[in-house]
């Protein structure tokens, strides 16, 4: 009897073989629960009393309870797992969004920066040609602070 009880504890429990996760003490609530309903079955087989028939109803309902508030505990813990994760991609999307939007606007001002710069140049090669054309180039180097070796 002791050699099967001991092989009976060393077998994961259903639980935890479909890998649901219970605390030690629920563990411990529920073998010692097996276990008075394994004695009261072994009594009733020997000896059909009526009480121990009933005991034994009134334990297996009790391991019964026990299972679906585990059972509504996970689910608990599956939800809000749930939720968080949700709430994780919604702030992946929104950083997304907010990632695109800070290329977009340095793609713009990339763009500003360089027509601004062709704008100038665009400026000044206008004036180099109006003095070339003047036929003044010397004068206008001169002019912009150019010297000439």
């Amino acid at each position: 009897q002791l050699d099967a009880d001991k092989k009976k504890r060393e077998k994961p429990s259903r639980e935890k073989q479909q890998g649901g996760r219970i605390s030690l003490r629920q563990a411990k609530i529920l073998n010692e629960m097996k276990r008075q309903t394994r004695l009261l079955e072994e009594r009733f087989k020997n000896n059909g009393y009526p009480a121990a028939f009933k005991e034994l109803e009134a334990n297996r309902n009790r391991i019964e309870e026990e299972r679906a508030a585990m059972q509504a505990e996970r689910d608990g813990g599956g939800t809000q797992l749930e939720s968080m994760k949700a709430v994780l991609e919604a702030v992946k999307t929104e950083n997304s969004g907010l990632q695109d939007t800070i290329a977009r606007l340095e793609l713009y001002l990339s763009m500003f920066k360089l027509s601004a710069v062709t704008g100038k140049a665009i400026e000044e090669l206008t004036e180099w040609n109006a003095v070339i054309r003047a036929g003044k180039p010397l004068e206008f180097l001169l002019q912009c602070g150019l010297t000439l070796y």
